[in-house]
């Protein structure tokens, strides 16, 4: 007869789910910025479903940033360092956000890790 194996189960404590969702929200949004980049950089055509998507869905994500840099091309080639802008400022925003997290789920007493 084999013997009963006891397994440890961890649990994940809400704090560390929260920041494992703010990274993982963090990651979506800043991929799809920085493929709204690499299309507008690259010239993507707009008839392209999938192009016409992408811009639908980062338009709204990078309008708050439009007008602090200019942008640049040439034909249908455009720099948008608008979207720059907005990756790192949404990464810096969950940055805080974990941080204030961490802060928050300390027991009394201790200082939180980095």
């Amino acid at each position: 007869m084999e013997a009963y194996e006891a397994r440890h189960v961890e649990t994940v404590s809400p704090a560390v789910r929260l920041e494992n969702a703010t990274w993982l929200v963090l990651g979506l949004v800043d991929s799809v910025i920085a493929i709204r980049f690499f299309m507008r950089l690259l010239g993507a055509s707009y008839d392209a479903a999938f192009v016409r998507f992408i811009y639908g869905v980062t338009l709204p994500l990078v309008a708050p940033f439009r007008g602090i840099l200019a942008e640049s091309g040439q034909g249908t080639s455009l720099l948008e360092p608008t979207a720059i802008v907005a990756i790192l400022v949404y990464a810096l925003m969950a940055w805080a956000l974990i941080a204030l997290i961490k802060i928050l789920s300390a027991p009394r007493g201790e200082r939180p890790l980095a």
